[in-house]
């Protein structure tokens, strides 16, 4: 037998209420309103919707391409002294040590220093350091106008 509220108002009974409608109608009603925030929840949370909600990425590395002849040209070179700079013993490249006398170049901003005929042949087909692959950059200061 089912459990019945009945609302009386003055002497006659003018709603009945069963509590199985009351609880299918409620469970429904339930169910229509978080049905649609879990099937948003679930995209939300998806590693492609993630993806595509996400910001793009930043672009890759730039390709390393060789600096042009100017710019070779424009990187110091100093005469190797054995005394004075004891930073450098060696070319990484050839593996040779340097003597007093040779011609080294040494990059900006990393400070590597190679000989010169090893370093250039590197950067002709590289716009980094053999080393430390740095940027070799090379800017021209120019004159305000």
């Amino acid at each position: 037998m089912a459990l019945q509220f009945v609302f009386c108002i003055g002497k006659t009974p003018t709603i009945v209420i069963f509590v199985p409608l009351l609880s299918v109608l409620g469970a429904f009603v339930i169910v229509m309103i978080i049905r649609p925030i879990l099937w948003l929840a679930s995209r939300l949370c998806r590693p492609m919707a993630r993806a595509r909600l996400s910001s793009p990425q930043p672009p890759g590395p730039l390709p390393n391409q060789g600096l042009h002849e100017r710019d070779l040209r424009a990187l110091p070179r100093v005469s190797y002294n054995a005394a004075g700079d004891a930073r450098f013993t060696e070319c990484a490249i050839c593996l040779m040590e340097f003597v007093d006398g040779d011609i080294i170049r040494v990059l900006p901003y990393c400070g590597h220093g190679y000989h010169v005929s090893c370093v250039d042949r590197w950067l002709k087909c590289h716009s980094s350091c053999p080393s430390c692959r740095g940027t070799v950059a090379i800017i021209e200061e120019r004159c305000p106008k």
